[in-house]
């Protein structure tokens, strides 16, 4: 298990889904660039000016979890 998943499993869907429909601000910003990989396979990536972009985060990842968990956890109410 890597170090950073020792409190868990980190899961990516979730935060596709809210980008997804949210948009990406305010919790993250997009760091346009590309990967550049080095001939013994490490690799780099170069902020440039190119259609290849990542999400980078804006905000502590806490508080992008609360969010995305109250909205997992909202109850619809019938009317």
């Amino acid at each position: 298990m890597s170090p950073q998943d020792s409190a868990g499993r980190m899961s990516w869907d979730q935060t596709a889904v809210l980008v997804a429909i949210k948009g990406y601000k305010p919790w993250y910003k997009i760091e346009k660039g590309k990967i550049a990989v080095a001939d013994d396979g490490s690799n780099t990536w170069l902020k440039e000016s190119t259609p290849h972009s990542y999400l980078a985060e804006a905000m502590p990842v806490k508080t992008v979890e609360e969010f995305i968990n109250k909205l997992m956890m909202h109850q619809p109410v019938d009317k």
